[in-house]
């Protein structure tokens, strides 16, 4: 299988404007029924600048995903078999084992030898849609890899790994939304706003569940999903303690 990385590329040719027109549901959800009020204006700039360097890594990173070690792998015959399935399916068991595999890799990142890597995603002082993009070097190239290597294992078409990153865009804008959504229901099988900016509470206690990156399945077969609706007090978010921006960045 070849795969067409100019194409890919082409694909994350201008990354600001993909961002802006995937974030636009969720920017008329926060304004019409927020969870929490804050003055948008005292993060933004700051936030952006965040964004921008987080997007400037990932070319990079994928670059080096590529070179490092999906090619080395389809060199030497890793991935020869085709998958006797139809598309569907195939699609399916890819997201499938995506999520179930950034579930472990979540809580790998909070364990203290990878927590330093993982520090700048959980620095936003306010969560809403743009504040969830922060992802350092180390944390940035475990995500893209783990996609990646699903995909080409999956033997997934070359033009499905670009509708991937807006299915992933997509999925992360909506985890950390700013919107009023109490449902129960739909938390059972799903991550939502809600229970995911519990995970980002400022109180390390919170830090040690809800891991799910789109399924919450997860969280609840392996004892990690904490109800968002036990909790009362207001949440407050950022570190515990400052780390210098570099370093967060960096991931050390």
């Amino acid at each position: 299988m070849q795969v067409d990385f100019q194409a890919f590329l082409g694909n994350l040719a201008n990354p600001l404007q993909q961002l802006l027109l995937y974030s636009t549901p969720f920017i008329l959800a926060e304004a019409l029924l927020p969870a929490r009020r804050f003055k948008l204006r005292t993060v933004l700039l700051r936030d952006i600048a965040h964004v921008v360097v987080a997007i400037a890594l990932t070319i990079p990173i994928t670059e080096a995903v590529y070179k490092w070690l999906i090619f080395p792998l389809l060199d030497h015959g890793f991935f020869d078999v085709e998958p006797d399935m139809p598309l569907p399916c195939q699609l399916f068991l890819t997201l499938l084992g995506i999520d179930f595999t950034l579930y472990w890799i979540h809580r790998a990142l909070h364990a203290p030898l990878l927590w330093p890597t993982h520090r700048w995603h959980h620095s936003p002082t306010e969560m809403y849609w743009l504040a969830g993009l922060r992802a350092s070097f180390p944390h940035n190239f475990l995500f893209v890899a783990n996609s990646l290597v699903w995909a080409v294992a999956m033997r997934v078409p070359p033009e499905w790994v670009a509708k991937g990153t807006a299915a992933a865009i997509l999925s992360n804008n909506w985890m950390h939304t700013n919107v009023r959504l109490n449902a129960r229901w739909l938390e059972r099988a799903l991550i939502t706003p809600r229970a995911h900016a519990l995970h980002h509470s400022k109180n390390p206690a919170h830090h040690h569940g809800n891991f799910g990156a789109f399924l919450s399945v997860w969280d609840h077969l392996f004892g990690t999903y904490v109800d968002p609706s036990q909790i009362t007090a207001p949440l407050e978010f950022g570190l515990p303690a400052p780390v210098h921006v570099a370093r967060l960045m960096v991931g050390i």
